[in-house]
This record gives C-alpha cells, structure tokens and sequence, in this order.
C-alpha cells in the first residue's frame, strides 16, 4: 500500500455484544485504488472479522477516520477551472449528477472533503491528467490558470 491509515475504536461484537476493539483502515494500493477496510478478533467469543473494499468507505466509516485523523480538504485555487476539475471529480468518486450540479452552484473553493488518504488519493488522479495539487504549503506558482497546469491544494480543515 502507498499511502495508510489505520485507526482503531472500541464496538459492539455482532456476536456476543462484547466491547471489543476494532481497526480501520484506508489506503491506496500500488495501482492506485482507493480501499478501506475493517477487522476484530473478539477474546470473549473468538469472533474473528476481516473486510477488505474498494473504493470509498462508507459514512460512518469515514468520519470515524476523520475525527481521528482530522478532516482534509482538496481545495481550487482557481475559479475558472471549476467546471473541468468538477467533470474529473466525477468519474473519480462517483459523484452523482446533482453532487455535481450542488459543487458547480457553490462558491466554496472545496472540491472535496474527506479523509487525508482520499486528499492524497485525488491529487495522485489529478497529477495523472497533468492537474497540479500541492499541499497548503505548496511552492508551485500561484498564477497558474488552466486546468492542464491548473492548481488546487490538499489542507488539513
């Protein structure tokens, strides 16, 4: 894996309702999909659980790795590129047409809010089609303004 993150908090078993610690984990693999996963081993019933996914995790998953970790952000530095980072975003998080339709009407630089690994993960699909994302503290040339050589930036909110 590329880029990891993995946390752990304390659930219910689904067998026997023991608390028990379970870890989550984000990462991207070496062909650059985007996975999550989750496991426990329960001590009281020996319960054991492993899933492995592609692809975003699920809600209450992400903001598990957000309260720990903190919230990332994937910000446009630059208005006019909207729209074409907007189109990119789409097919790579599967925005629907209405997600899209909301982040074209809203005047928020975010593209994106998520986990740190997503930020990562988006900057890596970006830099693929030749779209420059830096951290906020980034050295690239502010002045840039096409979506080609276009920037955005990944912050942690």
């Amino acid at each position: 894996m590329t880029s990891r993150q993995v946390d752990h908090e304390v659930h219910a078993c689904p067998d026997c309702g023991a608390h028990v610690q379970w870890c989550f984990g984000q990462a991207v693999d070496p062909s650059g999909t985007l996975a999550w996963s989750r496991s426990l081993r329960c001590p009281h019933c020996g319960t054991n659980i492993e899933e492995d996914h592609e692809g975003l995790p699920p809600a209450e998953t992400r903001r598990l790795l957000q309260r720990m970790n903190g919230v990332w952000a994937v910000q446009l530095l630059n208005a006019q590129d909207r729209r074409e980072a907007i189109k990119h975003l789409r097919s790579f998080v599967d925005l629907d047409i209405k997600e899209a339709a909301a982040l074209l009407r809203s005047r928020d630089d975010e593209l994106w809010i998520g986990t740190e690994v997503e930020a990562n993960w988006l900057r890596e699909r970006f830099s693929s089609l030749g779209i420059i994302v830096t951290n906020a503290e980034g050295d690239v040339d502010a002045s840039a303004n096409s979506i080609t050589g276009g920037i955005a930036r990944i912050v942690h909110v």
